[in-house]
């Protein structure tokens, strides 16, 4: 959770007296171990740093061959890359690896690399900065070039830059899709995507993409030992580097899989685990799963309580003007989790973020089975999953053989004239009608959000396209830019075991019949930590659905944002449709339960534009 900027000037203009307050100011809350500048000529550096590796990773006062490097990073694979490189893994830094591996590789460094990390690396004698961001984003970098100087940092508010708003980057927040992967709210400012490196010399600026996602098949053990072992390997990783390691513990089956599997790698009782509780609220609960894990290894719980939780409770701390815009409406209440670990001396949380992804539902199964016509497979599928959603399973048959059934275009058909001929039912909004109609016309919203409703649809086409979506979308980066603002608001640095590299590259591979499995998903998971998990939750079905807390936690608890969201009192108007906007508040405000998820998360989304408006409207 250590922090990187740097700024690079035309010319021989010398940057370091507008940035040597600038940065500090900027980057304070993600550095509390010091902060340290590096200048020379046209470059200035600023390294925040946080002691969770061991090392401090600049290495300003130890350059070589004027090769200045600087990084929030953590590799998995040091032993390795140290021995490629003739290093000393016990002494020799992280960014020291990376920066011999630049000098040996070039850009190339990248493939080479494992784990977390943003990085920037400056070669004096050629005047030019190289930076790289981590395969799938967990480490945020942003830069931005604006006419004389390159900036670049793990803070938006530490780039030297215009503050012109995008406002297309706007409008497609609002509709709910990702229409420029890159672009953030400000129209100078965008992010480094994941699995890419930049290059910055003679005033051009040059991206390219180091990774794609790749197979990494191992037939050499089964499937459910591969995936044991790999993330036995993806959790002791993140053990490294800090004394004061918690875990954070929902009773689901990927918190719980990674409190176990580091319960059996800790000294025994080290690992504090924390809980989301609900004493009040027993539809919210999940604390008999939460206590069938503390049985079973000896652990220090921690229970944060949530029984009336207003949603937008530190919401105006994360609306930071300074930054993008986010879409995590849960991030207020991990806030205060990660508040309360950090009260208790924690400073690392290992996090179940991810497992969904990574370790597919395999539901892309049951399209698979229908085109290829194996009814009898599908069905049996079907069966064994009604007891997770409650749905008729014979039902649901009916439905995959009406979409992929030899008669599917006589069964269109006759569910287009059925529809023709009964009445209406009441419809959805489309998310796309809340944008200002002139900003949705200007940007071209309707038809963007189409090609992205077709990307999306394309994707579930089979498991492994629906897999490979799932784990590198341009969501995925920007929801581990979301954790991190949370995270480093509270001074926790977060670590995600399911999203190793090299445990992503081999659950890819793995056949649709072993992620779903009469009808067990995650199947290969629940099989994998076996003799590990408590039986109640390893073969667990349900997931509590968090809904209702959003919805009736903003009606009874926000109705002063709600007013200000309706009235346009920070200015939505230039971006949202108010008339849709003050209707859809009103059938939230009438019926709670009856709002439909779309709509709830397009009012989520409005307020959050609200408050960020505020604020930004407070810095200006």
């Amino acid at each position: 959770m250590s922090g990187i900027a740097g700024l690079v000037k035309a010319g021989d203009h010398t940057p370091h007296s507008e940035l040597a307050t600038h940065h500090p100011q900027a980057m304070r809350h993600r550095g509390p171990d010091g902060l340290q500048h590096w200048g020379r000529g046209r470059a200035f550096l600023s390294h925040a740093h946080r002691d969770t590796t061991g090392f401090l990773e600049n290495n300003f006062g130890r350059a070589e061959g004027d090769l200045i490097g600087l990084g929030d990073i953590r590799l998995d694979n040091r032993a390795e890359l140290a021995q490629q490189l003739g290093a000393d893994a016990h002494t020799d830094s992280d960014i020291d690896l990376v920066a011999l591996a630049y000098r040996r590789w070039g850009p190339d460094c990248c493939t080479h690399l494992i784990g977390d990390f943003a990085f920037a690396l400056w070669d004096e004698p050629a005047q030019s900065l190289f930076c790289a961001r981590d395969h799938w984003g967990v480490k945020p970098l942003f830069y931005a070039h604006c006419h004389d100087s390159f900036s670049f940092s793990s803070e938006p508010a530490a780039l030297v830059c215009g503050r012109e708003l995008d406002d297309g980057r706007i409008a497609s927040f609002i509709a709910g899709f990702i229409a420029d992967p890159d672009a953030t709210a400000y129209a100078r400012i965008k992010r480094l995507l994941p699995g890419h490196w930049l290059l910055f010399k003679d005033q051009q600026l040059v991206t390219r993409r180091y990774w794609s996602a790749e197979l990494s098949p191992d037939a050499s053990r089964p499937p459910a030992l591969a995936v044991q072992a790999l993330l036995r390997e993806a959790v002791r990783v993140r053990l490294r580097g800090s004394a004061s390691i918690g875990a954070m513990l929902s009773g689901g089956l990927d918190s719980s899989s990674i409190v176990a599997t580091a319960a059996t790698l800790a000294p025994s009782g080290s690992l504090h685990t924390f809980s989301f509780d609900y004493p009040g609220t027993p539809k919210l609960s999940e604390r008999q799963y939460v206590d069938a894990v503390l049985a079973a290894y000896p652990l220090q719980p921690s229970f944060v309580p949530f029984d009336d939780l207003a949603p937008l409770q530190g919401l105006t701390e994360l609306a930071d003007p300074q930054a993008d815009l986010l879409f995590a409406p849960g991030t207020g209440k991990m806030l205060r989790l990660f508040k309360t670990a950090q009260g208790s001396g924690t400073e690392v949380l290992l996090d179940g973020h991810g497992g969904d992804e990574v370790i597919s539902q395999g539901y892309g199964r049951l399209s698979e089975l229908a085109r290829a016509g194996q009814w009898h497979a599908l069905h049996r599928e079907l069966r064994g999953m009604s007891g997770t959603f409650g749905d008729n399973p014979h039902t649901v048959f009916l439905r995959y053989f009406a979409a992929f059934g030899p008669a599917r275009r006589l069964t269109r058909k006759v569910q287009g004239l059925w529809a023709a001929l009964r009445p209406a039912a009441p419809v959805a909004r489309e998310v796309t009608t809340y944008v200002a109609t002139d900003l949705a016309r200007r940007y071209s919203i309707i038809d963007r959000h189409a090609e992205w409703r077709h990307a999306l649809r394309a994707a579930h086409a089979d498991e492994q396209s629906l897999h490979l979506w799932n784990v590198s979308s341009p969501g995925v980066g920007q929801a581990f830019e979301a954790l991190d603002r949370a995270s480093t608001l509270a001074g926790i640095e977060l670590r995600f075991p399911f999203f190793d590299h090299r445990l992503v590259s081999y659950a890819l591979t793995l056949p649709s019949s072993e992620i779903l499995c009469d009808g067990w998903s995650r199947s290969v998971l629940r099989r994998a930590m076996q003799d590990i998990l408590p039986p109640k939750v390893q073969w667990r079905r349900d997931k509590i659905d968090f809904g209702p807390e959003l919805r009736l936690g903003l009606v009874k608890h926000h109705g002063k944002e709600l007013d200000a969201l309706s009235t346009d009192r920070w200015g939505v108007s230039a971006y949202v449709h108010m008339n849709h906007m003050r209707q859809a508040v009103g059938r939230l405000r009438d019926n709670p339960m009856g709002l439909g998820a779309g709509e709830l998360f397009v009012i989520w989304r409005a307020l959050f534009l609200s408050l960020w408006l505020q604020n930004r409207a407070g810095v200006q």
